[in-house]
């Protein structure tokens, strides 16, 4: 059972470009063995596919993205390793995703999202 996902900015596809893939690969772990995140992708594909107007109607298109935005938002969020006020440790270097994928998404402004859709 395959996920896919179309979303759009006005009539252009941002999931097929190399803005981000319509699979939602690389804005979260994708199994065990890749470093841990508030949230997985399949809680990302969870998000997108509970979107049930998002094809109609532009304002449920944005209400998930941003969704979507603070889900990857969190992820990023989670390398920061704040130990203390006077923390200067490294950031997690993300392993089976990517924080420029990520960071690509929360670049988009989630008012010019026009559609969104998918699932299983």
């Amino acid at each position: 059972m395959g996920f896919s996902c179309v979303i759009k900015q006005g009539k252009k596809d941002i999931t097929d470009s190399k803005i981000m893939s319509a699979y939602l690969y690389g804005l979260a772990p994708s199994n065990s063995e890749d470093t841990d995140a508030p949230n997985r992708q399949e809680d990302l594909r969870r998000i997108v596919s509970r979107c049930e107007y998002g094809d109609r109607l532009p304002e449920a298109a944005r209400d998930a993205f941003k969704e979507l935005q603070e889900a990857v938002r969190d992820n990023i969020n989670s390398l920061k390793q704040n130990h203390c006020d006077t923390c200067t440790c490294e950031e997690t270097v993300p392993r089976g995703w990517s924080k420029e994928a990520c960071e690509k998404v929360l670049a988009i402004d989630s008012s010019s999202i026009t559609y969104l859709s998918g699932g299983y």
